[in-house]
């Protein structure tokens, strides 16, 4: 019978059809009768071959826009073909043991194949066989006969009544691809299920900002986005570089090498001095509220041609804004450990913590220090002083008095006298109060005029207000730094998960990591070999080579791939007398002969057959050419002698394997 379904219904059930190749349809079967797997490809009923599923018919060679017709038939086409023999020999006399006592059909060995092993127990029907040794037998590997002998395929020997197959090669370190061995493959994974697990790093390129010297060079990079997904043994170098501004946007010029750890970009170190754009500091600014037109004056050459993008920072303007005039100063608290100013005016500052009015610029405070016990008067803020700027209002404590941070000292200061405090806009904002929430200006803005080697113009936005330039301002270009991505997950080696073990080996996944750290997706590259039906295999983690996990990775929801079938290299073979394979005459091919002599060990080789004999001297030559078996009459003629003819010329390339059927041996056929 035939099992067409299996669980249908419930898990122990079978849907089958009965009577298949050639048998009957048994009656009277109960639970718990045997039922004995069978496997191959045809069956013998006296003298019906019973094929497992029906050979291919002729079917004529066409095109989509020729198919094939009636006239097809007769030209090229294509058809399974059949070639069959059977193999008779005599009894040895004066034995009671039977014609074909030792004729045996081997057990299958497929499901021991490997790839690495080479030697295999061969059994019939579960029990050693023995006496055939020095007999030969047809062995087929993948549906290709396989010559015996130490120079060939394979050689058998006995011990103690066991008979054992040998397949010739050297074993080798296979390494990733079983198709580089010269034994038997098997434990191929084909087909798999899986658990996407959970805790793994998705592939994710850092990010940071580069540090920029006066003089223009990178001084280091700050990291901003640390990635994930990095292996400092697969990716050795993950560089670092700066994306230059040009038509194509890829033109990067490497600065550094990153750190990794635990699958993170950790720093950054620098490896060049390359002067990339030196900050330039601004003196002035003219601003058009009602066009947005910004006409900027820098200290030095600018450098800077049109369509330039630059970045502008740290400006510091006034407004007219209602009470945002310049009130005196009457007093000043500084606290040199903490930085703290408290500030106190003669009139209502109008400055707050948000908004507006939140920042302020510090104008002739005088003070004295204790560097000279109080004998010198500085002017405050300076403009190397960190609220020269502008400073950001952080407590007001009454109309006339406020907080802000100076700055910290190594040495007391007090103020004496004089001074101005006055409201200011730190622009351009990533935060403002117009409808669009910033400034344009705030990330990146484009030279729209070159006017002079030290003033251009840009367009910063429109506004209800009058701006007028206090002091301060800096002009730089934008440095986008670049990251090498984290390498993919490929050619991931599998590894058998806790509780799973086996002799499999060199299976590689290549996997993605969604942004929910899960496997969403995964492709074998490459099958393996040795492992078996039902294994569990997951994936190293973390190290060097590993995949980087999460905090969230635990064990016990890794992800998981089960094999749930494997393919192995098909095993046939049975024994049905002498074989005895002559020598190899390949060395004789060369594209014009069709006539090739028998020999053995060197010496010509004579086969022929008693007057009025049956036998069919042809049949008894088993001929391949290339692996492939030929047909007797068809693709040679033997009709007796010392030589064979084929019917056409073998080309030069080809591999001709001779192999003579000796039935119980010379003395007796």
């Amino acid at each position: 019978m035939k099992i067409e379904g299996v669980g249908i219904g419930s898990t122990n059930r079978l849907v089958v059809r009965r009577g298949w190749m050639g048998t009957n349809i048994q009656s009277g079967l109960a639970t718990g009768d045997l039922v004995t797997k069978v496997v191959g490809n045809y069956n013998i009923v006296r003298n019906t071959l019973n094929f497992v599923e029906a050979p291919y018919g002729n079917t004529p060679i066409g095109t989509i826009t020729n198919p094939p017709d009636q006239r097809d038939y007769l030209g090229i086409s294509t058809s399974s073909t059949f070639q069959g023999r059977s193999f008779l020999r005599t009894a040895a006399p004066n034995t009671a043991n039977e014609t074909y006592y030792r004729n045996y059909v081997f057990d299958d060995l497929s499901d021991q194949f490997n790839g690495v092993d080479n030697e295999f127990t061969l059994k019939s029907s579960g029990s050693n066989i023995s006496g055939i040794y020095n007999e030969g037998a047809i062995v087929l590997v993948n549906d290709i006969l396989q010559t015996p002998g130490e120079l060939n395929n394979y050689t058998l020997d006995e011990t103690s009544g066991i008979t054992t197959i040998t397949f010739a090669g050297t074993a080798r370190d296979i390494s990733n691809d079983v198709g580089l061995s010269t034994f038997p493959r098997g434990g191929m994974i084909v087909s798999v299920g899986s658990q996407e697990g959970l805790g793994y790093q998705p592939l994710v390129a850092a990010g940071g900002t580069a540090v920029v010297s006066a003089a223009g060079t990178i001084t280091s990079v700050s990291i901003g986005n640390s990635g994930s997904g990095y292996r400092s043994g697969i990716q050795t170098n993950v560089s670092v570089g700066v994306q230059l501004p040009d038509l194509s946007g890829t033109t990067i010029v490497p600065i550094g090498i990153a750190s990794v750890a635990d699958g993170h970009v950790t720093s950054v170190a620098i490896t060049t001095d390359r002067v990339f754009y030196a900050p330039r500091a601004v003196s002035n600014v003219l601003y058009n509220n009602l066009t947005g037109l910004t006409t900027v004056t820098t200290s030095t050459n600018h450098g800077l041609v049109l369509d330039d993008e630059i970045l502008v920072a740290g400006i510091a303007f006034t407004c007219d804004y209602t009470g945002s005039g310049p009130v005196n100063v009457t007093n000043a608290i500084y606290d040199n450990v903490t930085g703290i100013m408290t500030v106190t005016t003669s009139s209502a500052h109008n400055l707050s913590t948000t908004g507006q009015k939140s920042d302020v610029i510090l104008t002739g405070l005088a003070f004295t220090c204790g560097l000279d016990g109080g004998s010198s008067t500085h002017v405050y803020p300076r403009t190397t002083d960190p609220a020269y700027c502008g400073a950001k209002v952080t407590a007001v404590n009454s109309s006339t008095e406020f907080v802000i941070n100076a700055g910290v000292s190594t040495v007391p200061t007090f103020y004496q006298s004089g001074g101005v405090a006055q409201p200011a806009l730190i622009a351009p904002r990533a935060s403002n109060h117009s409808a669009s929430g910033s400034d344009p200006a705030a990330v990146k803005t484009g030279v729209l005029r070159v006017i002079d080697n030290t003033t251009f113009e840009i367009n910063t936005g429109i506004s209800t207000r009058e701006h007028f330039y206090a002091r301060c301002g800096s002009v730089k270009k934008p440095i986008d730094i670049v990251f090498d991505n984290p390498v993919s997950y490929s050619g991931i080696g599998l590894t058998y998960a806790s509780g799973s073990a086996g002799i499999g080996s060199a299976a590689t996944v290549d996997i993605v990591v969604g942004q929910g750290s899960s496997v969403i997706d995964f492709e074998i590259r490459n099958t393996g070999y040795g492992y078996g039906n039902g294994q569990t295999l997951t994936v190293a983690i973390g190290g060097t080579t590993g995949i980087p996990t999460t905090s969230s990775f635990s064990s016990a929801n890794q992800f998981e791939i089960e094999i749930e079938d494997v393919i192995s290299d098909e095993f046939t073979g049975w024994s049905l007398g002498v074989i005895e394979t002559l020598d190899d005459v390949t060395d004789y091919i060369d594209g014009t002969r069709i006539d090739f002599p028998l020999l053995r060990s060197g010496v010509p080789v004579s086969i022929n057959k008693s007057k009025g004999s049956k036998i069919e001297l042809d049949q008894l030559l088993i001929v391949l050419v290339n692996g492939i078996l030929q047909v007797p009459g068809v693709s040679y003629e033997f009709n007796g002698g010392s030589q064979i003819t084929f019917t056409e010329a073998l080309k030069v390339g080809d591999t001709l394997t001779i192999n003579f059927y000796k039935g119980s041996g010379d003395e007796l056929d």
